[in-house]
């Protein structure tokens, strides 16, 4: 794939986790850069690649640099850049002397998502008074298949805001902050694999119940749900499952899942029958999406 160079100088030190706002190379912009990841960049002779030491989130007016290194970068340091853009000069045709432009590589992969267990509304944590701001007694603090967190409350408590704390399937850690609802659930978006602590901001009023959502967490990052090409349910195709790309903005606490996640359709009840597997096609699939936030 090709590169375009693009050159920084740090005019302040950049320690880990922190960002640097960045115009776009010149005559390009986030169309060009559209699902790449395997940016590198080179500091005093350093290699560094994406996403392991760094990413690169593109926005419709700028891309933004996220340096996830250990040691702080010090001002004046001199960055080097090579940006990926997929698609290129892609494929030679000796027999008529033609190179193919904007073409990438782009080969299916079947996810498999297993066949999980129906929603449970006190999966993580069952129906209990939440009289003070203490974290709460887990019932569970793992599961198969990595999916979203649903709050169950009896009475209006859109005042409490529950903090997440967990991990994904790749011992990551997650952090989520999900509102109560006044009208009986509030579903967060990211998928957990572990829960580790669950803290409410205030007490609430009745009793709280917290449960598993049919978001399920994908493997590898989603760039957009086109590269979704089949779904297929205990080996049928089906349509109308809902896809939520992988998380490009820079993580939060309220930030989607940084991989992305698949809603079964509505007329597939999940019960430990139903097996789900996806055909993806992927650019890059070693991109398992950035760190999400940790707090």
């Amino acid at each position: 794939m090709p590169f375009v160079p693009m050159n920084v100088i740090l005019d302040h030190p950049l320690p880990k986790n922190s960002t640097l706002s960045l115009p776009y190379p010149e005559g390009k912009n986030e169309g060009h850069f559209f699902g790449a990841v395997n940016h590198t960049v080179s500091i005093d002779g350093v290699f560094f690649r994406s996403p392991r030491d760094f990413t690169l989130i593109t926005q419709p007016d700028r891309v933004v640099f996220v340096w996830q290194g250990e040691m702080t970068l010090p001002a004046s340091s001199l960055l080097h850049m090579q940006l990926e853009i997929p698609g290129g000069d892609f494929y030679y045709d000796a027999k008529v002397g033609i190179t193919v432009l904007n073409m990438v590589h782009s080969p299916l992969f079947m996810v498999n998502l297993a066949a999980p267990a129906a929603d449970d509304e006190g999966y993580w944590v069952q129906p209990t008074p939440v009289n003070e701001v203490r974290s709460l007694t887990l019932a569970q603090t793992q599961i198969p298949t990595a999916r979203n967190v649903i709050i169950h409350t009896e009475n209006d408590n859109s005042h409490c805001t529950f903090v997440i704390e967990g991990e994904d399937i790749y011992r990551r850690a997650v952090l989520e902050k999900i509102t109560a609802s006044s009208t009986g659930k509030a579903e967060g978006g990211k998928a957990f694999a572990r829960i580790n602590r669950i803290t409410p901001s205030h007490p609430c009023n009745g009793k709280i119940q917290i449960g598993t959502g049919n978001k399920l967490g994908l493997p590898v990052f989603l760039p957009s749900p086109g590269y979704l090409i089949r779904e297929i349910i205990n080996g049928v195709t089906v349509t109308g499952g809902t896809v939520v790309s992988g998380e490009t903005a820079i993580p939060t606490a309220t930030t989607g899942d940084r991989r992305g996640t698949y809603t079964p359709p509505p007329t597939i009840t999940l019960d430990n029958k139903q097996s789900i597997h996806l055909l993806l096609s992927l650019l890059a699939p070693g991109n398992i999406g950035i760190p999400d936030y940790a707090g």
